[in-house]
């Protein structure tokens, strides 16, 4: 058994797999990691340079399947993963050797259930330089082992520090929630973000910088491109995490703040690709959006996107063709911000 499992989800990403796996095959406690990367049916070099790390790094494990987007990645990684400990590194992304050296020391004197590590934000700017800020988490104590049921993240958090790139999940809590995210869509880490909290006990926060992001590639989900192409995406993310939380009463109203923090940014993220969107289909609309708006109604959701007067009166009453009169309004009213989109 592995202390750490690290799974890379990877669709063709030649262009950025082979600095991410230098890093992590130089660390002096390779022995205690187990290296995962899913090759997610990519059409270029990915498998190959995977296979060639491989072949190389005893510690490096290779994981072939179709492509089924994130999601089905972390499923597959799931199923075979020996490590005490879950970390997901995106392919783009990568962890510096010597901070990932600290990280396994502090996890080999712990026993948390979360793990929370900082991460630096890189984007490359156009004459070439790297812009890199680090996202510090304010007012915690670092390296106290915090009782998590009662742990508010939003007390300590505005942003997303708490997210996909800062969490390392027991692999055992993964797996006795019987967490299985959707296949064929984006956005599904935050589902991995809120499913677990229910089940863990204690978490832990370390003032490592560890996960290095880049900010801003084309492609990425968060990019704009993709947040326009990706409507049905997060549509679905947002309906199946209310889901979620509907059916699993939260043991404490900490933990039910945690979740919700998560279904505050999948409809940030949905409201945003909305109006970039000319029209959302009918089929789509009645499938997840309708759901998803009685639903947090009933949660007595409140974010302030749902004040303007492009989704006040939608949200109250729903309606596919009220909705899409108030997107086409918008688009009337803010032409600059279809230029952008």
């Amino acid at each position: 058994m592995k202390l750490l499992t690290i799974i890379i989800p990877s669709f063709n990403m030649e262009k950025y797999l082979p600095k991410n796996l230098d890093n992590l095959v130089k660390v002096q406690h390779i022995e205690d990691v187990e290296i995962l990367v899913v090759n997610d049916g990519s059409t270029d070099k990915t498998l190959e340079i995977a296979k060639k790390y491989e072949q190389e790094c005893p510690s490096v494990n290779v994981i072939d399947k179709p492509n089924g987007h994130y999601g089905s990645c972390l499923n597959a990684a799931l199923q075979v993963a020996t490590g005490k400990y879950f970390r997901i590194l995106d392919a783009d992304d990568w962890f510096e050797p010597e901070a990932l050296d600290t990280f396994i020391e502090r996890l080999k004197a712990t026993d948390a259930d979360l793990v929370v590590t900082l991460r630096k934000e890189w984007k490359l700017m156009n004459d070439g330089s790297w812009k890199v800020e680090e996202l510090p988490i304010h007012g915690v104590e670092y390296n106290h082992l915090y009782d998590a049921p009662h742990f508010e993240f939003t007390k300590y958090s505005k942003l997303v520090e708490f997210n996909m790139h800062s969490m390392t999940y027991k692999t055992e809590i993964l797996r006795q929630t019987g967490l299985v995210l959707p296949h064929g869509i984006c956005y599904t880490d935050m589902l991995y973000c809120i499913v677990p909290l229910d089940s863990i006990k204690q978490l832990i926060i370390f003032d490592i910088y560890l996960y290095n992001y880049f900010v801003g590639r084309e492609g990425n989900s968060t990019s704009q491109s993709s947040v326009k192409r990706n409507l049905g995406h997060i549509s679905q993310v947002l309906y199946h995490m209310l889901t979620y939380i509907s059916n699993h009463p939260a043991s404490t109203p900490e933990v039910r703040s945690n979740q919700m923090r998560y279904v505050k940014e999948a409809w940030g993220i949905l409201v945003y690709s909305l109006l970039m969107n000319v029209c959302i289909s009918k089929d789509l609309y009645e499938k997840y959006m309708e759901p998803a708006r009685v639903m947090l109604q009933q949660a007595n959701f409140e974010h302030f996107k749902l004040r303007k007067y492009y989704l006040r009166g939608w949200y109250k009453k729903g309606g596919y063709y009220r909705l899409v009169f108030w997107m086409l309004v918008y688009r009337i009213l803010h032409p600059k911000f279809w230029t952008l989109s």
